[in-house]
């Protein structure tokens, strides 16, 4: 079997989906001293392989927001080469895309329907990436708020108050009011496995998005990792969603996948975990 190309190889996700490839993959990320920015690179990687997963992003909200170009460049940029090198190939596309993409929706719970209104400089150039993947072989998974991987960056929300209340210092609440859908690692895992299993065998995907379907609120998920840290609460960043909640029913109909990690159990294996394990 050909292998698979994996971009962001490097990234949370990366290392935790590369094991799990059957064929094994090709890993490609900057953090390796690549860059699919330059189309030459992009065309190299992909020779050979029968698909692509695509990770690899600029997925920090804040860090876009400071460098729009930088963002433009790592997500819109790079994923045009990336999907030109895989048509030539004739190689399929898995798209991972972000639940950014929609901004604040109208009614929730969101779905693969629902209309993208991004607010933000990384929702942009995810939709941006998305409009790209039109007419191509390409599926574009959204995915909502990703936790629970080990080595997590400790600037996301769910590590970096874990590590504050470890030492007892404040956890800052950016909006107490403000909701996500909170989606376990390994949930996600499973369904892009799904995702990549039924474009081997040659079906064509529309639009999925991975997510809980539950609505958690800030100050409650902040009051139940703070331990004897105080809460610090802060006004919300303009371009910050103030709530999300998405749909799981679709992805169930495609692929017979649900979200079975329940934030309770999730935050729970975090917390008992070494210190190292749960965020680097």
């Amino acid at each position: 079997m050909r292998p698979l190309l994996l971009t962001g190889a490097a990234g949370v996700l990366g290392r935790a989906l590369s094991p799990l490839l059957n064929g094994g993959c090709r890993p490609l990320d900057r953090l390796l001293g690549e860059d699919l920015a330059h189309r030459k690179t992009t065309r190299s990687a992909v020779r050979g392989c029968r698909g692509v997963i695509h990770l690899a992003a600029c997925a920090r909200v804040g860090r876009c927001e400071a460098d729009p170009e930088a963002a433009f460049r790592d997500n819109v940029t790079a994923t045009a080469n990336v999907l030109d090198a895989a048509a030539a190939e004739g190689a399929w596309v898995l798209l991972v895309s972000s639940r950014e993409v929609y901004g604040q929706p109208d009614l929730l719970p969101a779905g693969p329907g629902t209309a993208l209104r991004p607010q933000n400089v990384y929702g942009r150039t995810k939709a941006g990436a998305e409009a790209l993947a039109e007419g191509r072989n390409v599926a574009v998974v959204r995915l909502a708020n990703v936790y629970g991987a080990a080595g997590d960056h400790p600037d996301r929300l769910v590590p970096g108050w874990l590590a504050a209340a470890r030492t007892g210092a404040p956890l800052q609440v950016r909006g107490a009011d403000h909701t996500l859908d909170l989606v376990h690692v390994d949930d996600v895992l499973d369904g892009l496995l799904r995702v990549v299993a039924r474009l081997d065998a040659g079906h064509t995907l529309s639009t999925l998005l991975l997510c809980s379907g539950e609505e958690t609120r800030l100050g409650d998920l902040a009051r139940a990792l703070k331990g004897s840290s105080p809460l610090l609460h802060v006004p919300a960043a303009p371009h910050e969603v103030r709530r999300f909640v998405g749909d799981p029913a679709p992805a169930f109909a495609t692929l017979g996948w649900r979200p079975r990690i329940s934030l309770s159990r999730g935050l729970a294996a975090l917390q008992f975990a070494p210190p190292h394990e749960a965020s680097k």
